[in-house]
């Protein structure tokens, strides 16, 4: 049970976040699955490679999740970066973009 709090319950917090931000947008069953399972995996991999290069702890695995004093260092990472997630994200959208042309060269 407490390796689902910290897996999954930390992307709850950025896609409610993003949702709040954006008045427009509504909660679709299959795209808001996909949204949610998107933001799962964004928000494990950051915090695992936060924890992995920062804390040094190499070898994380979910059983870590059991001892509490990982489960906590875990889950305040995790959310720290669910709450900053939806920001970042949003500000790339804003100032980032790119385009691609292919042109057809016919002789």
């Amino acid at each position: 049970m407490i390796e689902f709090i910290g897996l999954f319950c930390p992307a709850l917090v950025t896609v409610y976040i993003r949702h709040k931000r954006k008045p427009d947008s509504n909660w679709r069953f299959p795209e808001g699955l996909i949204e949610y399972g998107i933001t799962v995996m964004l928000n494990v991999l950051f915090a695992e490679a936060v924890i992995g290069i920062i804390l040094g702890h190499a070898s994380s695995t979910v059983d870590n999740l059991n001892y509490y004093s990982y489960f906590i260092k875990y889950t305040i990472i995790a959310l720290s970066i669910a709450i900053i997630h939806p920001f970042i994200e949003e500000i790339l959208k804003k100032y980032v973009s790119a385009k691609i042309t292919i042109k057809d060269h016919k002789k």
